[in-house]
């Protein structure tokens, strides 16, 4: 009875390591695959709108709005301390200008979270870089 016992919680344990590593395999990849950014993954397009200091909104082709959430940054509401100098120094770098949108994902209110490519310039990183995120 006891060597029963003993085999089935080593059958279970090995099922339980084979458990955790596909899963931990599968996360990998996803992380791998959502960090990548394909060609039909970037949209190049006039910065129509400054909503604040990391969210704007971009006419791509077809005049079609996007609604474009900085990735990797936060910076302050409009109504926050430093608020309108963070979306006036964005506003400086690329009001009307034509950027490129490397999109990697949307986020829960549906914008997508993407970074800001300005005459080769990563627009995130300045907007870090000058202190307003």
């Amino acid at each position: 009875m006891i060597k029963i016992y003993a085999v089935l919680l080593m059958v279970s344990f090995i099922i339980s390591c084979k458990v955790i590593e596909t899963e931990r395999t599968q996360i990998q990849s996803n992380l791998t695959n959502s960090t990548s950014v394909e060609s039909e993954n970037v949209i190049t397009g006039k910065v129509v709108g400054i909503a604040d200091g990391d969210t704007v909104t971009v006419l791509g082709e077809s005049n079609t709005q996007h609604k474009i959430r900085f990735l990797g940054i936060d910076a302050p509401e409009k109504a926050q301390a430093f608020g309108q100098r963070s979306k006036q120094n964005l506003s400086n770098f690329i009001f009307g200008k034509i950027v490129q949108v490397q999109v990697l994902k949307r986020d829960k209110y549906n914008r997508e979270v993407a970074k800001i490519l300005f005459d080769g310039k990563d627009i995130n990183l300045q907007q870090v870089k000058d202190g307003f995120a």
